[in-house]
């Protein structure tokens, strides 16, 4: 084989290498209906002997809403754009506490659960 019949071998070799294949589309959604691009945390918050706090303040770094825990403790916030955050829980007469990296996916709601202890 002489030498430019190798070095074009050989660029053939690299480019198909290097050209890879195309995925596959995902499904399309109903006409007129918009991409999903908020998901939901939802979770519950209760006291170190296990009972539920009501009242808790809850909100996401970076900021997008805050909510309070009802009187079983639960609570969700809804309609988060998607990405990451830290959620934080406070209450007065408690120590904050906060989970982070709290992933929000669209179209789907993340479960966390959180201890206050004071």
């Amino acid at each position: 084989m002489n030498a430019s019949r190798a070095v074009t071998l050989l660029l053939v070799l690299v480019l198909a290498a290097c050209s890879g294949s195309n995925g596959s589309n995902g499904s399309n959604g109903a006409p007129g209906t918009p991409g999903l691009d908020t998901g939901s945390i939802a979770g519950t918050v209760k006291d170190s002997t296990g009972a539920a706090v009501a009242g808790v303040s809850i909100s996401t770094t970076p900021t997008t809403t805050t909510v309070q825990t009802d009187a079983a403790g639960a609570f969700t916030l809804a309609s988060i754009p998607i990405g990451a955050y830290t959620v934080t829980a406070s209450r007065t007469g408690y120590l904050n506490a906060q989970l982070s990296a709290v992933g929000v996916a669209a179209g789907t709601t993340d479960q966390v659960a959180f201890t206050l202890t004071t």
